[in-house]
Order: structure tokens, then sequence, then C-alpha cells
């Protein structure tokens, strides 16, 4: 299986443990060195994140009580930490451990779970799990905050085998209603987790094969280390960073790092993004982009800025209404993400992000800034700079020559000479910009722009 260049290697690097990269920083990485940005990736604390300030401002500005600020914050942050595989990782957490503010209704708890996939999402599996088990959003998500004892509620000790951990197949009806009743007595006070003594079930259970007076501190234990669960995990993190659907000898090598570090997930991902599997070209460009990883990596890639309270409505309308999955199963992701209806709301954000001309600050984008502080003397010039910078200079023929095309035909309806015949490209600042931004548009509206 052939890799692909260092270049392309760092670019896809930067797309699947981030949002992709900000003008500049693709050189920057690669004077760093690709194995250096891996362990920069994976040991976020190595940096700041460079929204400390940020965070104090904006608490002061945003009601966290209000689920559109929640998003304005987490956004924000998607677009400009310098940590981005701890939001990358909050992505991934929040499409598998889904909860919904339609039926917590509250953003502040909402906000408190992001905070734990923010904080734990590169730790340790079971730490995770166990303090999800007890996230007060979760709580009332799944009914866990209504689980007593003689009234066992089923939900969250189903979904937590079926979804969370192991899936179908290592349990029964019987685990299930044993686990439940293990839980019982975890709760609420307030907005905080409240285990009531007298409200838990502490009898004898039987649960997997196994008999004692288990409490669900111990239930999640014994799920964490399931095997199934070990291969489960790492199947859903290859797939989310690598490509779909691994057969078991690809996967094996990771599974056995989950084994060797008792799920340390930050060690797992060091093994994928080391692992030449990774680099492959069956991996590059082989998975279709989120709505969040579509908007979020374009504002990134022209450097733009746009109004988070606009883009989250746009993700929403794409089919990714962040904080409010569609079930707890999360999104389906994949081929599910391309529709009419949402590929239509992407090439409208296209068009708005391109033609984002406000003062710095507001939305605005510099559409030459993907030039790389070259100053394209031609047409084909430009073409090949701009899919460089968006496509990793891997348009296909096809494509560029249409751009090609667009970039060189006069605007009948643009700006005109003393004979009134339309300006050409390069003798016109007004056609110059307008060309530029049409270009880009049509680059992040093409069909490999789609792909991560």
């Amino acid at each position: 299986m052939s890799s692909i260049d260092p270049r392309l290697r760092m670019s896809h690097l930067l797309r699947r443990a981030g949002f992709g990269a900000a003008p500049g920083e693709l050189e920057t990485r690669l004077d760093a060195g690709y194995e250096a940005t891996v362990r920069e990736l994976v040991e976020p604390a190595q940096v700041t994140d460079g929204l400390g300030d940020l965070d104090q401002q904006i608490g002061g500005l945003l009601d966290f009580s209000n689920i559109d600020d929640v998003r304005v914050w987490w956004i924000y942050r998607m677009i400009h930490s310098r940590r981005p595989l701890v939001e990358k990782m909050a992505f991934f957490w929040h499409g598998h451990f889904a909860t919904a503010n339609n039926k917590v209704g509250n953003p502040y708890l909402m906000y408190l779970q992001n905070q734990t996939f923010r904080e734990h999402g590169l730790g340790r599996f079971e730490d995770l799990l166990q303090r999800v088990a007890r996230d007060p959003a979760m709580l009332v998500y799944l009914d866990g905050a209504s689980n007593t004892k003689g009234r066992p509620n089923e939900n969250f000790a189903r979904e937590v085998m079926e979804l969370f951990t192991t899936g179908l197949g290592p349990y029964t009806e019987t685990d299930v209603q044993e686990a439940a009743r293990a839980f019982t007595g975890w709760g609420l006070s307030g907005n905080a987790f409240a285990f009531n003594p007298n409200q838990h079930d502490g009898d004898s259970k039987k649960f997997l094969g196994k008999q004692g007076n288990f409490d669900g501190t111990e239930v999640l234990s014994t799920l964490a280390d399931h095997p199934a669960t070990a291969q489960r995990l790492t199947a859903r993190l290859f797939a989310f960073f690598v490509y779909p659907d691994p057969d078991p000898k690809t996967l094996a090598p990771f599974v056995k790092v989950w084994h060797d570090t008792r799920g340390d997930v930050r060690e797992v991902l060091r093994a994928i993004f080391l692992s030449p599997i990774f680099s492959s070209e069956k991996a590059y460009r082989a998975l279709i982009k989120s709505p969040a990883e579509y908007v979020i990596g374009s504002i990134r890639s022209l450097g733009g800025t746009i109004a988070p309270r606009q883009v989250a409505g746009l993700m929403a309308r794409m089919g990714q209404d962040l904080f409010n999955p569609p079930s707890v199963k999360g999104w389906d992701g994949g081929e599910a993400w391309i529709s009419t209806s949402t590929l239509f709301e992407r090439f409208n954000f296209a068009a708005s992000i391109t033609t984002a001309r406000g003062p710095e600050g507001t939305s605005h984008v510099n559409p030459e800034a993907v030039f790389g502080g070259i100053g394209p003397t031609s047409a084909k010039q430009m073409v090949e700079l701009a899919a460089n910078a968006l496509l990793d200079g891997r348009a296909s023929e096809p494509l560029r020559a249409a751009i090609l095309r667009y970039v060189e035909t006069p605007d009948p309806q643009g700006p005109k000479d003393g004979k009134g015949k339309p300006l050409t490209l390069f003798t016109d600042a007004r056609v110059l910009d307008e060309k530029v931004r049409g270009m880009l548009h049509l680059l992040i509206s093409s069909p490999e722009y789609q792909l991560s």
C-alpha cells in the first residue's frame, strides 16, 4: 500500500486530528516534523490553547443558560484553539455519548458535559465512562435520575452496554435488568451528581456471569475491561479518524494498544496517527466531512472570521444541530451527511463565507490569503495556488479546467473600460477580488472538498 507524500500526509493529519490547517500553519508544522506534530496533538498540555483569556472575556458576554450561547462558545473554540485534537475528541465523544438538550432542557448541563469531554477525552476510557455515567446531563437524558430501588429504570443500563461499551452480543436482557439495579440511587442534587443510599439496591446481582453486590461503579469497570469494548471502541476510533469498516486484521495492532494501556485513548490515537495505514492512499480523502468539519475547516483554511451564531444555524440546516443529536445513537455520518437539501446548504455556506467582506473582526475573509503570500500573475497560477491550499493540489483535471474557464471569462455585468468592454482579471482590483472569491466558492463547493 503506497503512502502519500509528506505535505499531503501533514495536511491529512491536521484535517483528521483537528479541523484543518489555517493559512501558514502547514509550513510551520512541516518544519516541526510529523512525529513532533503528532506528539503535540496527543499531548496537548505541551501548548496553551490560546483561549484562556478569551474564556474569561466571553464568560461575561455569553449566557450559558442559553443553548445558542453554548454553541457559540464551542464553535469559537473549534475554530481558534491551538489544541485541535482536544476539540476533535470532544466532538467525537459528543457523537458517542450522544445527549440532546431537547430532552435535558438545561444548556448549562450540556456545557458541563462538553467540558468533561474536553478534559478527559484523551485519557483512559474507563475514567471518562465513570464521569459520563455521573454526568448530570446524561442522568437526565437517559433517566438515570429516576432509577430507584424497587423501580429500576433500565434506560441507561441498556444504552451503556449497547451503545457506549460492548455493543450487542455479550449481554442478555437479564444483565440489563441487573445492571439497572446496580445504578439505583444515582441521581442529582441541583446541577451535580448525588448518591442516595436509601434508593440503592444493595442486594446480590448476577452480571455478565459474575455474582456479587455490585454497584454502578463496578458494573462500569466490568464493561470498560470487557474485550468487546476494546474491539468496539478501537473500531469506532479507527472509523472516525482513518476510514470506515476496518477488518479485524487491520484493527488488531490498535486493539492490542488498547489492552496494553488499559484503554488509554491517547496511546491508541498515537499508534493510529503514526501507523502506515493512517497515511495510506486508502485513508486519504476516505471520509465525508461532517457539517462541523466542513464549516469549521472552511473558516480555518480561508483564515476568515464568521459570526459563530450564524455558523450554528448553518450546521443545523446541513444536518448537524450541535448539542441536539437526533437520538442516543448520535449522527449516522458518512453518506447520510449528503442529500439534495444538505448539499444545497453547503453550497449556500460556500457562497456566504467567500463573499464575507465585513470589517476584520466581523464576518470577513481575505480571499488572497490562500495564495500564501505569492502574488499570482496568471489565471492558471491563481487556480494552482488555490487548489494547493484547499485540495492539497489534488483537484481533478475537469475541475481545474472548469474553474480556469470561469476565472478567464470576463463578467459581462462587471466593471467596463472606456469603450464599454469588461475589464480583465489583472487590470482592475474589483474584478480580481470578485474572481478570486468566485473561484474559492467553486472549490469549496467541489466534490473533492466534501471529503476529509
